[in-house]
């Protein structure tokens, strides 16, 4: 999964950033903070508050989620547990530069 930092801090303290897969389906106009879904299987990456992209390694959910040994629910994107912020934000699917927009890169072995 690569994620693109839109927010350069660079003078705070680097953080881990986690992805993980949801357990129940979600609606993203319905999801909140306070109702989001329980996760399992986190990877994560080190952030550092630089206008860069990150790369995290989700291979496992797609394995799982090919293979159907698990249902396809998708990602949640979150910090560390008990991180305060400040503000660190990723381009959304929305983000104005689409060169900037997160993606998947997939790698097919036959």
């Amino acid at each position: 999964l690569m994620l693109y930092e839109t927010q350069g801090l660079s003078s705070e303290d680097p953080r881990v950033t986690t992805v993980a897969r949801s357990l129940w389906a979600w609606d993203e106009y319905a999801i909140t903070w306070t109702n989001s879904p329980q996760t399992t299987g986190a990877s994560g990456a080190t952030a550092s508050y630089e206008e860069r992209w990150y790369e995290i390694d989700v291979t496992s959910y797609f394995t799982d989620w090919l293979s159907g040994q698990t249902d396809n629910n998708g990602i949640l994107v979150d910090s560390e547990i008990g991180y305060t912020p400040p503000r660190f934000i990723f381009a959304s699917r929305e983000y104005a530069e689409a060169d900037k927009r997160p993606h998947v890169i997939l790698e097919y072995a036959w």
